[in-house]
């Protein structure tokens, strides 16, 4: 596997060590929908690109997930406040386009639609 970065990001072999879960997934294009009201966006689980209710400059109101709702709060992470239950994992479009062919994957609506 190459060790050029993907679009500045990861490199193939590091994006799959940190993101196993993915190989072979169906991505499901989704407005994005607060699972909380204290919850106000979420971020690319890949770039950190930002996807919440209102599109602005600086987010996306609509991206791809894997359309699994985690069922528990996700553990604190030093200095991040742990993501509420109903949460899902965001892929932005140009993640989902740059890494398709590394986690092998399908995409079911959006920009990137089946390809």
């Amino acid at each position: 596997m190459s060790d050029e970065r993907i679009n500045g990001w990861w490199t193939a072999s590091e994006v799959l060590r940190r993101n196993p879960q993915f190989v072979g997934a169906e991505l499901v294009w989704r407005r994005y929908s607060a699972p909380t009201a204290d919850w106000d966006h979420d971020h690319c689980v890949l770039c950190m690109a930002t996807i919440a209710q209102i599109a602005s400059e600086d987010a996306l109101d609509a991206a791809y997930t894997d359309d699994v709702p985690t069922m528990t709060p996700s553990p604190h992470i030093d200095g991040l406040q742990s993501a509420p239950a109903g949460t899902r994992t965001w892929i932005c479009p140009t993640c989902a386009e740059a890494y398709r062919h590394v986690f092998n994957w399908q995409t079911n609506g959006g920009p990137h639609n089946g390809a």
